[in-house]
């Protein structure tokens, strides 16, 4: 057989994509600049075209611990400001690691604000009966 002539392609002209009075970063500065939580830059198209690119950050991964309710006879729960529901039904919280405000409301009783500080995977318990305020957990 014939080894086959390869014609010659012709590729589209490649542009730089900084202009040459613009420094190129080091790979280990663009590393560094993407740790640091620099997520996105700015280039232009041979047409003048804004074009934008990504770099990966990596991200830290949320821990959560769990709040586990017993409240009589019932109450709204508002953590950081947000309603989560009533308990009962509602017994479990999922809640990211940290400090955060609990209120339980139940409009015949003085209303319940606890500040927790909530550890990964770790469970706090949280015991409000409204009718007997001197057995309230803090």
């Amino acid at each position: 057989k014939r080894p086959v002539a390869l014609t010659s392609l012709k590729l589209p002209e490649i542009k730089p994509i900084i202009s040459p009075s613009q420094k190129m970063e080091a790979p280990e500065t663009a590393v560094k600049n993407a740790e640091l939580g620099q997520k996105e830059r700015r280039t232009t198209e041979s047409d003048g075209n804004p074009v934008s690119a990504s770099v990966a950050v990596p991200v830290a991964p949320v821990a959560f611990g769990i709040v586990s309710l017993s409240v009589k006879p019932w109450g709204k729960i508002i953590v950081d400001g947000t309603e989560k529901g009533v308990s009962p039904p509602l017994k479990r919280l999922s809640l990211t690691e940290g400090k955060h405000t609990i209120k339980i409301v139940n409009p015949s009783f003085a209303e319940k604000a606890l500040n927790v500080d909530i550890k990964a995977k770790k469970t706090r318990i949280i015991d409000v009966d409204f009718s007997h305020p001197s057995e309230n957990s803090p």
